[in-house]
């Protein structure tokens, strides 16, 4: 296995022991709870918990069934979140000067900057729907 691989391994077996952990704590169960209702000895249960073992399909499904939890909550993986896309250099320096200058604007030219702000994202709001028909 590539060292890459078995990071994401890792990674996964961590995320999947974490989901556990917190099943088993909203239900008020100790480790020792889980682990005798699961047939399994503390330690082991602890391991898997720990993510540093992963458990047999038998004890995963069992796992679901005792802590009335679904193989999908438990095997969620979170997607990383999306960037927005980048700026062109233009728009970045206006909004970099417009940022400059904010403290220092009075009451009319703050309300005008607030319109245009809130102007733009109707057209943004009107174009993504324009896009969606």
């Amino acid at each position: 296995m590539t060292r890459s691989k078995a990071r994401d391994t890792s990674e996964l077996l961590h995320g999947l022991g974490a989901r556990i952990r917190a099943a088993r704590e909203l239900l008020g169960w100790t480790q020792q709870m889980a682990a005798q209702r699961l047939h399994m000895s503390v330690e082991g249960y602890a391991r898997v918990e720990r993510g540093s073992v992963s458990p047999s399909l038998e004890t995963f499904a069992l796992i679901c069934v005792e802590m009335a939890i679904s193989p999908d909550d438990l095997l969620s993986v979170p997607k990383p979140a999306k960037s927005p896309p980048a700026l062109p250099p233009e728009q970045t320096d206006v909004i970099r000067r417009i940022t400059a200058r904010l403290p220092s604007l009075g009451g009319p030219a703050l309300r005008f900057v607030d319109h245009a702000v809130r102007f733009a994202s109707l057209q943004v709001s009107d174009a993504n729907t324009d896009d969606t028909e």
